[in-house]
């Protein structure tokens, strides 16, 4: 039972890395981006639905709602305005990136300050038992939730004009923009379901985990690492290799060995590269 117990907080934890670790493939993908800052934006989601709630007095729901789409549109904005650095090479883009990270949570410390903050909620205060197992409603939200963004995520890609945009702009940039893909257009569209879906994880992840101004510098790494991991440009991949570093960190957490936790991700990503250089869903290219 406890070990049952550990894989379904580590499951809770994967799904909130897969949000921002997808997310974070669509950009590499797409725009060939490297967003240092793309956990930032998961943190400043957590302070927004905290400031939502606590300041506003609006229910969880409707402050998820209202996070999400600021954030979305928050990516739109970016991409529109940040096309100089988006076409720059990788180096502007992880000195922009981390300017921006530390730029984000120093804004954050000022406007919340550095102590750390709790949003407990009636979903994560409510607890229901499944075969011998006490499971907080707010859990199985987490499940719900990612399942449904992933499934209309896979959809949108497969049969949208837009998703298949997308799809085109990631094989080949220059063929797509020589038949007409407007690449802008594009990137606007996948930064805005990036930072969306990156919202969204910090809107889950409040009810459950403390709130603090570095909480995402973390999960950049993280979401990185499962990037890598799932072969980079797979979606599935990346969800899939997500889930595998949340189960292991808690299992890693349940038998004492929280020390270990972070170093974790990175030790798995190794292993992975070692034995499939391609990634866990990527497909071996010769030259």
């Amino acid at each position: 039972m406890f070990l049952l117990e550990q894989v379904i907080n580590g499951l809770t934890l994967g799904s909130l890395y897969g949000l921002v670790a997808v997310g974070l493939a669509l950009i590499l993908g797409v725009a060939r981006f490297v967003n240092l800052a793309h956990g930032q934006v998961m943190m400043l989601s957590a302070y927004l639905i905290l400031w939502l709630s606590r300041r506003q007095g609006l229910p969880y729901v409707p402050a998820v709602l209202l996070t999400v789409a600021s954030l979305g549109t928050a990516g739109v904005l970016t991409a529109v305005a940040a096309q100089r650095v988006i076409r720059s090479s990788w180096r502007t883009q992880l000195v922009a990136t981390l300017a921006a990270a530390v730029i984000l949570e120093s804004l954050v410390i000022v406007g919340f300050g550095a102590v750390p903050q709790v949003l407990p909620t009636d979903y994560s205060r409510k607890v229901i038992q499944m075969a011998g197992l006490f499971v907080s409603v707010q859990r199985l939200l987490v499940f719900a939730v990612v399942a449904t963004m992933f499934a209309g995520l896979q959809v949108f890609l497969a049969h949208s004009r837009s998703g298949k945009a997308t799809r085109a702009v990631a094989q080949n940039r220059e063929l797509a923009e020589a038949l007409g893909v407007d690449t802008v257009r594009v990137a606007a569209v996948t930064f805005g379901i990036a930072f969306g879906l990156a919202g969204l994880a910090g809107t889950l992840v409040s009810p459950l985990y403390t709130i603090y101004p570095a909480m995402g510098t973390a999960v950049t790494f993280k979401a990185l690492a499962a990037v890598v991991m799932g072969g980079f440009g797979q979606v599935t991949g990346t969800l899939a290799a997500a889930l595998l570093l949340g189960v292991a960190e808690s299992l890693a957490s349940g038998f004492g060995l929280s020390a270990y936790q972070d170093s974790l991700a990175f030790l798995l990503m190794i292993g992975v590269l070692v034995l499939r250089p391609q990634g866990l869903f990527g497909t071996r290219v010769r030259v």
